[in-house]
């Protein structure tokens, strides 16, 4: 399980700054801290915003989860499910684990495609070289990239 506060600082901050309305969450990072609601101490997602979670199989899939989410998507249907939504926020944070590094590539192509703004650990931006983020920012010994696509 991840417990890195930077990562869900950034999640939430981002979404408040931004004034998102829908997320599409590659790898469910309120699951991956074993969140129980949609918030921590200084920071929540308004219930009106909705969320959609890409589940990447790694951990298992409790009821409050589909509170939390509004949808749940598996890894292998993301593509079909999720091809006609635009979504405001795309963030790919926590410790995700990709069969290959075309895997997270494709993923990243369609969430560049899908989602206003990607937020994106910069552990997974040097793993493709294709993108080049508009901003590069450090929290603490983490690094994260914005995309406006």
């Amino acid at each position: 399980m991840t417990v890195n506060c930077n990562d869900m600082y950034v999640y939430l901050e981002c979404a408040k700054q931004l004034e998102v309305l829908s997320i599409l969450d590659a790898g469910m990072l309120f699951r991956q801290i074993g969140g129980i609601s949609r918030g921590l101490s200084g920071g929540a997602i308004d219930e009106d915003c909705y969320i959609a979670g890409i589940d990447m199989g790694e951990l298992q899939n409790f009821p409050v989860y589909n509170v939390i989410y509004n949808t749940i998507i598996s890894i292998d249907n993301y593509r079909s499910q999720l091809e006609d939504e635009k979504f405001d926020l795309g963030v790919m944070l926590g410790n995700l684990n990709f069969d290959n590094a075309k895997q997270l590539e494709q993923l990243l192509d369609f969430m560049s495609g899908h989602c206003k703004y990607l937020i994106v650990s910069m552990k997974y931006v040097s793993m493709v070289d294709k993108y080049v983020p508009q901003k590069v920012f450090r929290v603490d010994d983490d690094m994260y990239a914005l995309f406006n696509v």
